[in-house]
């Protein structure tokens, strides 16, 4: 982390320099990243596909956004999952692709942005799955 933030820095102040001006990077929290741990993924797994149905839940590549829900997961356990919300479709080498004819797949933060009505509604019903299964017991983390 402290190379990243380094790294960011001197790219900061380079780039300000450039336009003749000068840049202060302050860094306001340090959150770590957000990595699920294995034990925890199988665990919940089962209630996921079930919810969802199999033949849409697929690992996703690491990404450079982070949550500070980290922060919960490394000290009470948990996973970290993305809800697909938007017009994607998942190919046979598992690579999410926007679908044919609509909106686009835009990332949070952007302002074309946009969430499928019916995509919440999925993530409702898995959220209220995973915690009933994990309060009766059938999610549980190997130890």
């Amino acid at each position: 982390m402290a190379g990243i933030q380094k790294r960011l820095t001197i790219l900061a102040e380079q780039t300000a320099a450039a336009y003749g001006c000068t840049a202060e990077v302050t860094y306001l929290q340090d959150v770590p990243a957000v990595h699920n741990l294995k034990k925890w993924t199988d665990a919940v797994l089962p209630t996921v596909r079930s919810v969802v149905g199999a033949e849409k839940v697929f690992d996703t590549p690491p990404t450079l956004g982070y949550d500070d829900v980290s922060e919960f997961v490394n000290k009470y356990g948990g996973v970290y999952l993305m809800l697909g919300a938007q017009d994607g479709e998942l190919t046979d080498d598992g690579t999410v692709v926007p679908t044919s004819g609509g909106r686009g797949l835009v990332p949070n933060h952007n302002p074309r942005f946009y969430v499928d009505d019916d995509a919440l509604v999925q993530g409702v019903r898995l959220h209220c799955n995973v915690a009933y299964d994990h309060l009766n017991g059938t999610i549980t983390p190997a130890e």
